[in-house]
């Protein structure tokens, strides 16, 4: 005897890649789009298309897509649902890090980059040789940065900039 098995439901959305919280809804990031969910919905609802993104994070009132270990853009998703590029990286993408309006960029393990999401500019914090991963831990003040060789006095020089920078923006 053979039994043949049939599917009783309709695939309804692609693998998810990575996941997000946003203002209390969870962000799905599959090949295809982003999908947003709810506790109390029990529903995913797609809010935007994927451009080739493999990383989605939460900042602020801000959704940023990037793509680990490539040269592509960061994209901030617009409320509008379309994606604006608001930085290109020069070298791979190793790790993004969130601080209040700003974001930290490891590109290869030679470069950190510091970018302003409100005005979309950016500055090299750093570039040379061994950054392995950069760390914001934001609490008391401190950004803690693992591995490598580098002029610790001129780092922590733009470091203290970019903590002063934060403050002001944070308290005005």
């Amino acid at each position: 005897e053979v039994s043949i098995l049939e599917n009783f439901t309709k695939k309804s959305y692609d693998k998810i890649i990575d996941i997000a919280e946003y203002n209390g809804t969870f962000l799905f990031l599959t090949n295809k789009n982003i999908l947003a969910s709810t506790y109390s919905e029990g529903t995913s609802t797609e809010i935007a298309q994927n451009n080739g993104s493999n990383k989605i994070i939460s900042c602020g009132d801000k959704i940023i897509l990037w793509t680990y270990n490539d040269k592509s853009p960061v994209y901030m998703l617009n409320k509008d649902g379309n994606l604006e590029i608001i930085y290109t990286p020069s070298k791979q993408l190793h790790t993004i890090r969130y601080m209040p309006n700003q974001l930290i960029l490891v590109e290869g393990n030679s470069i950190v980059t510091l970018l302003n999401l409100n005005n979309k500019t950016n500055e090299k914090l750093y570039t040379g040789t061994g950054i392995q991963d950069i760390i914001n831990n934001y609490i008391n003040e401190n950004i803690y940065i693992t591995g490598g060789n580098f002029d610790l006095e001129t780092l922590n020089n733009k470091v203290v900039n970019m903590v002063k920078s934060v403050e002001e923006s944070v308290i005005g």
